[in-house]
C-alpha cells in the first residue's frame, strides 16, 4: 500500500468521498489509491491537509466536503463561513457519501 493509500484509509472515509475532497476526477483518484500511477507531490500534500483538517477540525473538513460536493467558488463561501451550512437545506442534491457521513458524524446536526 502506497502512503496515499495509507493516508485515506487511516482517514476512513468512503472511496466515493475523496474525489469530491480533492475536485478531482474520480479515476484519478483511484489511480492514486491502487498506486498505477505515481502520486504527485501536491496531492500527497493535499491528502495530508486533509487528514490533518479531518483531525484538528471536524467541522472544517465538513464544510470542505459540503462546499467541494456543490463545486461551490471561493467569492461565495469565504465572505460566508456559514454558507455550508445550507447543505441542510438541499439534502436531496448532497451527495449520499457525503450526507452520510455529515449525519454520522454530526448525528444532532450540531456542527
Amino acid at each position: 500500500m502506497n502512503d496515499f493509500a495509507k493516508i485515506f484509509e487511516e482517514m476512513g472515509l468512503d472511496k466515493a468521498i475523496l474525489p469530491i475532497l480533492f475536485r478531482a476526477n474520480r479515476s484519478t483518484i483511484h489511480k492514486y489509491l491502487d498506486g498505477s500511477v505515481n502520486v504527485p507531490a501536491s496531492a500527497m500534500s493535499l491528502i495530508m491537509l486533509l487528514q490533518l483538517v479531518q483531525k484538528r477540525n471536524p467541522e472544517l473538513f465538513a464544510e470542505w466536503m459540503v462546499l467541494s460536493d456543490f463545486t461551490i467558488p471561493p467569492e461565495v463561501y469565504l465572505e460566508q463561513p456559514e454558507y455550508w451550512k445550507g447543505y441542510k437545506f438541499t439534502e436531496h442534491k448532497v451527495n449520499k457519501n457525503v450526507l452520510e457521513y455529515l449525519k454520522e458524524n454530526f448525528p444532532d446536526g450540531s456542527e
